[in-house]
């Protein structure tokens, strides 16, 4: 039967509306499938040299809006900075010649060089306890959790003996939140609060208890603090932890650098850096971390300085 003029115009409409819908879908899958996930992470920050290697390919610039994958790895060159953030509002710095990659659900965030912050909030209302909850591996400790931020950092250390192979070792300070840090076999664990440090050797058989850091001190002119263009989502609740321990510093029951009780914030000669004693230095700027090696936070007279950390610190050891 012949179609009506009107018929036939309505026939054409329709094939170009079709045919308009079929050449747009694959758009929309492409942006489906560009939309970040729990299992990516989106460059936020990258300043200077940022790399980006996904799981097959050739290394290649990470850019602002890239997507990182799990088991991608994301590292930075000499005086750079990077910055991801995930669905749920977890952030993640990398500092100076860093290297990082995370994997599964709950995530599993590895630090293998270098250092990085780490913030995962807490669940909002109305989230499942727990859906959050992540965990920091590094060679030497593991840490479990929520609600916290965590800087990490992978330290390269000499020889115990002359030509020997380097040390590495692990060191993790809650800037806020509490948390649970085990040895990488999972046999030994230790609650760790929010303004205490733990640094612990691969081959060290022991868990060290945390001890207290002056996070004012230690953040003094961090670029992970303030290299950015904006603030951590955390920074208003580290800022509690920093007031609460200025004040407990101010009435003597903390240490201003933790790991002693020798020394008070009325000191004067230790507020200058100036003050000497290898007991005194050793027990007040200074934890041990092994083999006649020191984590200070100030350069102490006593000790010679072997490596400045880009985090904060030094790594000493005694003259």
């Amino acid at each position: 039967m012949a179609q009506s003029p009107g018929q036939i115009a309505s026939a054409q409409r329709l094939v170009l509306v079709l045919g308009f819908v079929m050449a747009t879908l694959p758009l929309v899958v492409l942006a489906q499938d560009a939309a970040p996930t729990n299992t990516t992470a989106l460059v936020t920050e990258a300043i200077n040299v940022v790399i980006h290697k996904p799981g097959t390919g050739m290394e290649q610039p990470a850019r602002v809006n890239d997507q990182i994958k799990d088991d991608e790895v994301l590292r930075t060159g000499d005086r750079s900075l990077a910055e991801v953030q995930f669905t749920d509002k977890t952030v993640t710095r990398l500092g100076s010649k860093s290297v990082f990659t995370f994997d599964g659900q709950p995530r599993k965030y590895k630090v293998s060089k270098g250092i990085a912050v780490i913030c995962v909030p807490k669940a909002a209302a109305g989230e499942e306890k727990g859906k959050k909850r992540g965990e920091i591996n590094s060679s030497a400790l593991t840490a479990a959790i929520e609600g916290t931020t965590v800087l990490v950092q992978e330290m390269e250390l000499p020889p115990e003996k002359p030509g020997g192979e380097p040390r590495h070792a692990s060191r993790m300070i809650f800037l806020e939140g509490n948390g649970t840090v085990t040895a990488p076999d999972g046999k030994k664990s230790r609650k760790v609060k929010a303004g205490q440090m733990m640094v612990r050797f691969e081959d060290d058989p022991d868990l060290p208890a945390p001890v207290d850091v002056d996070l004012a001190a230690l953040l003094q002119g961090s670029p992970l603090m303030s290299g950015f263009s904006h603030d951590l989502p955390s920074t208003g609740l580290i800022g509690d932890v920093i007031q609460q321990q200025q004040a407990d510093i101010a009435t003597g029951a903390l240490s201003p650098a933790g790991g002693g009780t020798e020394v008070t914030a009325q000191n004067p000669t230790y507020q200058n850096g100036t003050t000497s004693g290898a007991i005194l230095a050793s027990s007040a700027n200074c934890e041990a971390i092994g083999n006649g090696f020191l984590l200070c936070y100030r350069p102490c007279p006593d000790c010679g300085v072997v490596a400045q950390l880009p985090g904060g610190g030094f790594v000493c050891r005694h003259n």
